[in-house]
């Protein structure tokens, strides 16, 4: 089958959660489809076509807006329906592209990643759609806490605006996947109870990432994420001012590595000192996490499923994180994590570990276990598949020799 993928991310380098999950997915479909790419690339993005070579055609790749909000059309979007963010970002470049892919290719299907892509698929072309990883979580949660009245009233005009454009969207859409079973609750509780929404969780490649025969650094502790990512800064200010030196004064020559890009970003919100070490963009993580005592993921924000997390498991390193954290996640704190959602009690796991060896050996075994049982996109990518079929088959069902491509 010919499938047209709309990426809001080039997949490759694998630099992020997305680009991960948009690889691994064309990977997967790559197995039984011809996939065909338009991708959205961003400011000082490093792409690698090669990376994508016997997976997908690069069909195009389309320069990516980001939103500002004081530009002319983001002005005028105060008063559009749909959040100006929406208005602002709108590509008139990669509408165009889709429908020369229309016409040139015929696909069989359409399967737009992420909300920022989804205005670009839908009914209108009269074929079959699939939006992955819907996600409205993290948007509602960087919208919670408001200062003013006027903040506020702001705030809840967003909310009715994304509200309204998701549901709409939604419909636009054959099938929509969110990444838990939580976001699948909370689209549910803003939605309603709507039949197109699947859960496909996120994954790991448990033949890629595995336990490494390194040399594992004692008090050495690391979080795999940029710091350009709004929960990510937020997670390690929060660690680096209330967490870190709870545990230094336990364990004074402890290490945390933070791991991604941080360029343009404001770190002077984070407790900075000599044990906090900025590896930057590393091409290979998993020598990185390989032989760190133990994995931190103190979030505070966010949705979906933690890739980090399933990683660091994959690879046998311990994981101490926060219970929003794992939320989506089928672990048993203690057993497969530990769990820490004070200061002081996230400090004394991290602390208990570093100092318990045969701890660090039990979870890493445990966490192992649970993502090749889990967590394997081999498994995800066929569960993904039987999405397609579903979709595909109610399609022939409802509209037999009814489809028609725009001349």
């Amino acid at each position: 089958m010919n499938i047209l993928f709309l990426s809001p991310w080039f997949p490759f380098p694998l630099e992020n959660g997305s680009k991960i999950r948009i690889y691994n997915l064309i990977k997967n479909l790559s197995r039984h489809h011809d996939v065909r790419l338009i991708s959205f690339i961003r400011e000082g993005e490093r792409i690698d076509s090669q990376g994508l070579e016997g997976i997908c055609n690069v069909e195009a790749t389309i320069p990516f807006q980001e939103f500002n909000p004081r530009s002319l059309k983001s002005i005028a979007g105060f008063l559009a329906p749909i959040p100006r963010s929406v208005v602002d970002c709108y590509s008139s470049q990669m509408a165009k592209q889709v429908e020369i892919s229309i016409k040139l290719h015929r696909p069989a299907l359409i399967i737009a990643s992420e909300i920022a892509t989804a205005l670009y698929g839908g009914r209108k072309w009269k074929i079959p759609c699939i939006l992955d990883e819907m996600q409205l979580g993290l948007n509602y949660q960087l919208h919670t806490n408001s200062s003013s009245y006027f903040s506020r009233a702001r705030k809840e005009i967003y909310r009715y605006k994304l509200h309204t454009y998701t549901k709409y969207m939604v419909k636009q859409y054959d099938a929509c996947t969110v990444a838990s079973e939580i976001e699948h609750r909370f689209v549910s509780n803003i939605l309603g109870r709507m039949g197109n929404i699947y859960v496909l969780p996120n994954g790991v490649d448990i033949d890629l990432n595995k336990p490494a025969n390194v040399d594992i650094q004692p008090d050495t502790l690391i979080y795999q994420g940029a710091l350009t990512f709004s929960a990510n800064l937020d997670a390690m200010s929060y660690f680096t001012t209330e967490i870190f030196p709870i545990v230094q004064r336990e364990v004074p020559q402890v290490v945390i590595r933070i791991t991604g890009r941080n360029d343009g970003v404001d770190l002077s919100h984070l407790s900075l000192n000599e044990n906090v070490k900025f590896t930057g963009f590393v091409p290979d993580i998993r020598s990185e996490v390989s032989r760190s005592w133990a994995c931190v993921v103190p979030l505070r924000l966010g949705g979906g499923t933690r890739l980090k997390i399933l990683e660091a498991m994959a690879l046998g390193t311990p994981v101490v994180a926060s219970s929003k954290a794992v939320e989506g996640l089928y672990v048993t704190p203690g057993y497969h994590v530990l769990i820490g959602d004070t200061p002081e009690d996230f400090a004394f796991q991290v602390i208990r570990l570093l100092k318990d060896e045969q701890l660090r050996d039990m979870l890493s075994r445990n966490g192992r276990e649970l993502v090749e049982k889990n967590y394997a996109w081999i498994d995800i990518g066929t569960c993904f598949e039987q999405i397609i079929d579903s979709v595909m088959n109610d399609r022939k069902t409802a509209n037999a020799n009814t489809i028609r491509f725009p001349e």
